[in-house]
């Protein structure tokens, strides 16, 4: 770390703090130390717990010859975009220091010049030169005390934590609740997009739903579950569709009432023996293939359902 990096110029650092949050200000800090000054403890905030930068700040107070801290609001980041808001904020912090300086020292590798003072940008000059470290810790440390404070009106965001970064905690929070005046849009646009194209696309017997009501299902077992070998209807050889059933017990485990049907009992229903016969064979078949239902209907049946599969309506197998 140097002191300075001309030695007869009166330096000013600067550096910035929440370029990357989703919500907050962005802070900036401009500091002019006195000649020779140095401390273990002013060094990059990034590499400093938060109580070392609290005790640095104090230290920092102590021996700048001046020093100012000035912040851009998420809607200004919003409107002219985060890298104006950046200069924007160094500008005000160099418009509040009183002191003449001849050298402006700005951390990373761009900075609008600002009237005819000679300026210099040092990549990592955080970790370079003690000006500018001591600029990253004041503007560090009230951007963190004001997301603190920020956070105790707005608490299911978490900002004393996260200090508006886009972590899990707070993404889910933006998603449940929405965003707030303290959030930048622009920075959300992303997150909406991704979460929109993700949204998974309602299945098609959703939109069958009678909301308010349990919903009910008719599947007809002829033409949903079996096909029949050369076209013969033999109830013993009914061989069920697996994908249709797998569905069909999707729909059960969501909570629908599902009720199979045959007609093939309709012709004749008054020989008991018949109805009987096919009742059987029809249950023994739906335990086999492991088919989950509610109740079972041979013959004629009522209207009702939120959802019809059979032949001359729409098949399990096309949803």
């Amino acid at each position: 770390m140097k002191t300075f990096f001309y030695k007869d110029k009166v330096e000013v650092g600067c550096d910035e703090a929440g370029r990357g949050p989703w919500a907050g200000p962005l802070f900036a800090a401009a500091v002019i130390l006195k000649p020779g000054f140095s401390h273990k403890l002013i060094r990059d905030s990034k590499k400093l717990s938060p109580a070392q930068r609290k005790i640095a700040r104090d230290i920092i107070k102590k021996n700048a010859i001046a020093w100012s801290v000035s912040s851009v609001s998420p809607k200004v980041i919003d409107r002219i975009n985060v890298q104006k808001a950046t200069m924007l904020a160094v500008h005000r912090c160099l418009k509040k220091i009183k002191t003449d300086f001849n050298l402006i020292l700005m951390d990373g590798n761009v900075f609008k010049k600002y009237k005819d003072v000679p300026h210099k940008c040092l990549v990592k000059g955080d970790s370079r030169i003690y000006s500018i470290a001591a600029a990253s810790i004041l503007a560090k440390t009230y951007r963190d005390d004001y997301m603190f404070k920020l956070s105790k009106k707005f608490p299911i965001y978490k900002w004393a934590e996260n200090k508006g970064y886009g972590t899990a905690d707070h993404t889910r929070a933006i998603l449940s609740n929405g965003a707030t005046v303290h959030h930048r849009k622009s920075f959300l646009k992303n997150l909406y997009k991704k979460m929109k194209n993700k949204k998974k696309k309602p299945e098609e017997h959703e939109r069958f739903a009678t909301q308010g009501q349990k919903r009910k299902a008719l599947i007809d077992i002829d033409e949903t579950i079996c096909f029949y070998p050369e076209g013969k209807r033999i109830y013993e050889k009914a061989v069920p569709s697996y994908k249709n059933i797998k569905k069909i017990n999707k729909l059960y485990n969501e909570g629908w009432d599902i009720i199979y049907w045959t007609a093939r009992g309709s012709s004749q229903p008054n020989n008991p023996h018949r109805m009987e016969y096919i009742r059987k064979v029809t249950l023994d078949s739906l335990k086999k293939w492991g088919c989950k239902y509610n109740e079972l209907q041979i013959g004629d049946i009522k209207p009702g359902f939120d959802l019809v599969v059979d032949d001359k309506a729409k098949r399990i197998d096309e949803i």
